[in-house]
């Protein structure tokens, strides 16, 4: 379903903000960096970090701006690093298809370059220096989807495409989990994860517990048309061998990963597949609750509900806790079909009773990156369409309210990521 989303978002907003006045790249008018920040550790109640700031990354799928804001909203920097950066600065400049990876760093920000470029970026939030890019495409267009660091000498990349013609270097076959070294930016080796020509794994999203590695395969088929249901891969940590495969039935695309601030459970947003993203109740989709046992991370389905009880279209890739009960998550609205018009929106879902209850609704496919800070009980949520944020608080009951994201650059704010 992503690919046709992007492709969707990209066309309308380069219709409407236009791609040669909504910014010139490379300009010598276009300053090179606005600069980093230095902001203070932001502590919830209880002492745990919040983190520093948020950075947005605005992008039409063309041109990428990234900008830098504290945790009540306040511009920061405006321009901290953007497609038009100087080749000093990146060896390989960003493209429009740049993400961030589901884990954040400590003043240093991770800028994911998707498809064709597959090159993995380190920047100091700080002095706005790019510490190094990590190139895994490995002589093909390899589309890493998401990094998680595991310690000082080792991290993981997830790598969505299959290399058709491999064999000519070192690590090119693709569909895999490359194990790199986030020191000096180099490849170590690979993790097979068991995928073929016609039946591929697609690993996606990843996040890492006490002593396992948890890695969504979402095993859609090339055309994206087709997928096996979904699969959980669980790693030891250390030995990165395979402990556990978890299929979760009759469900599809399942990359949305959200765990329990103790760790007890793990929340899936599922999206299903592409040629059901305009139904009111698309097969595929829903919420999936799972136990993970602490000492073995072996995984349970407890419960699950499916996107065609609550009939608001399939669920979106965001998803994450504000408390230990409670979680946000987003669903896609629709441009076409019978349900056309119909919004995005945003979820509070209610894990121990199933209820949800809708916070707002945006213009479709506008609503994006959804990130929280469950110490401060306080998430975030990027809107392209009303260049937004919005900001929801959970005290006694949840608020929600919005601050402009105006940094003087024509393009809609997707994504977010704390450092």
């Amino acid at each position: 379903m992503e690919s046709a989303t992007e492709a969707g978002r990209a066309l309308r907003w380069s219709l409407r903000v236009g791609l040669l006045s909504a910014w010139c790249v490379g300009c010598s008018t276009q300053p090179s960096s606005s600069g980093g920040v230095d902001l203070e550790l932001k502590r919830g109640p209880d002492g745990r970090s919040c983190g520093h700031g948020l950075a947005i990354v605005q992008t039409d799928y063309v041109s990428t701006n990234v900008a830098l804001f504290d945790l009540d909203g306040d511009l920061k920097s405006a321009s901290f690093i953007h497609s038009g950066s100087s080749q000093g600065e990146l060896n390989a400049a960003l493209s429009g298809d740049v993400v961030f990876p589901s884990a954040g760093g400590d003043n240093e920000l991770v800028l994911i370059d998707r498809y064709p470029a597959s090159v993995i970026s380190f920047v100091d939030t700080r002095s706005a220096k790019v510490r190094g890019q990590l190139n895994v495409r490995t002589g093909f267009d390899a589309n890493p989807r998401d990094f998680l660091q595991l310690d000082e000498e080792r991290a993981l990349v997830s790598r969505y495409e299959r290399n058709a013609h491999s064999g000519d270097e070192d690590f090119d076959q693709g569909d895999d989990v490359l194990v790199v070294d986030p020191r000096d930016l180099r490849i170590l080796s690979r993790l097979d994860l068991g995928g073929s020509k016609d039946e591929r794994m697609r690993p996606s999203a990843m996040l890492a517990l006490e002593h396992e590695v948890i890695i969504s395969l979402n095993r859609l088929d090339p055309t994206f048309g087709e997928a096996h249901d979904a699969q959980l891969l669980v790693l030891d940590r250390d030995e990165l061998s395979e402990v556990g495969r978890l299929t979760i039935d009759d469900m599809q695309v399942c990359e949305g990963l959200s765990l329990s601030p103790d760790e007890s459970q793990l929340v899936v947003s599922c999206s299903g597949l592409l040629d059901q993203a305009s139904a009111a109740d698309p097969p595929g989709s829903g919420v999936v609750v799972i136990d993970v046992e602490k000492d073995s991370g072996d995984l349970r389905e407890v419960t699950r509900t499916s996107a065609a009880k609550w009939r608001m279209g399939p669920l979106g890739f965001g998803i994450d806790h504000v408390s230990q009960d409670l979680v946000l998550l987003t669903t896609f609205g629709a441009l076409e079909g019978k349900d056309a018009g119909r919004p995005d929106r945003l979820l509070a879902f209610d894990v121990p009773s199933n209820k949800m209850d809708v916070l707002l609704e945006g213009e479709a496919f506008a609503l994006g990156g959804l990130s929280c800070t469950e110490p401060c009980g306080r998430c975030y949520l990027a809107d392209a369409e009303t260049s937004q944020l919005h900001i929801v608080d959970l005290d006694d009951d949840i608020t929600v309210h919005a601050r402009p994201v105006e940094t003087g650059i024509a393009l809609p704010p997707r994504l977010l990521q704390f450092f």
